[in-house]
């Protein structure tokens, strides 16, 4: 095969896919914003379960420290009472 038959078939293979795939495309532009959007994204939602984690636990440790102090009014009350 000679390098014109090769610089032919390449271009029309180039021509094919660009007829295929011409839905496909995405400006540069737009194609980097989106993933600047994706970014935010996800360290939001990073954050969020962070946030979200720490009410979580501080939540049922508040709780449990709760129960424990009430367990201790109540026993000593019993305690106390008899």
């Amino acid at each position: 095969m000679s390098d014109n038959e090769i610089e032919r078939f390449e271009k029309v293979i180039r021509k094919i896919f660009d007829e295929r795939l011409k839905d496909f495309y995405i400006e540069r532009e737009r194609h980097y914003q989106e993933h600047e959007f994706i970014k935010e994204l996800m360290t939001w939602s990073n954050s969020a379960k962070s946030t979200f984690w720490k009410i979580t636990i501080g939540m049922i440790t508040t709780a449990l420290i709760g129960f424990t102090i009430m367990g201790f009014v109540v026993w000593g009350k019993n305690k106390i009472g008899k």
